[in-house]
């Protein structure tokens, strides 16, 4: 089965491991579409778009397929950050972080099971340095219409 065989529309669901921040109740399960545009050589590029309590921002993804394997980074254009109360909101003029996601196939490749991470970040914002610890969760998708 050729790399370019592969459904283009995706729906699935991720959440957030139990340690993030003791926050795993305001982020419950969020779903999301995807939808990817397959390269040559298992390359691919594509969008996603997260329902809230997700960030309603689409994002950017880039990665490659195998038989049996998909990875790709996640990128939003906004720097999205989250206050105590688990309030999401966008800081200005900064980079988003990279999202870093694996999975495998499932079911004639129909469906997708993995992990996602946020890399330890330290950044300044308006002069002062911010800690971001690691983020990291799970998340599954099925193929919708091709």
């Amino acid at each position: 089965m050729s790399d370019r065989s592969i459904a283009t529309r995706w729906r699935g669901v991720y959440s957030y491991d139990q340690s993030f921040n003791g926050l795993t109740d305001v982020y419950a399960d969020t779903e999301f579409e995807m939808q990817l545009a397959i390269g040559w050589f298992g390359r691919f590029t594509g969008k996603v778009l997260d329902s809230e309590p997700g960030i309603t921002e689409p994002a950017s993804i880039q990665g490659r397929l195998t038989k049996s394997r998909i990875t790709f980074r996640k990128r939003y254009a906004s720097l999205w950050v989250t206050n105590e109360s688990g309030m999401l909101t966008v800081v200005p003029g900064q980079p988003s972080y990279i999202l870093y996601y694996t999975g495998e196939f499932f079911e004639n490749r129909n469906r997708i099971q993995g992990s996602w991470q946020i890399r330890a970040e330290t950044r300044w914002l308006n002069g002062e340095q911010w800690d971001f610890p690691p983020t990291s969760g799970t998340w599954s998708a099925h193929s919708s219409i091709q």
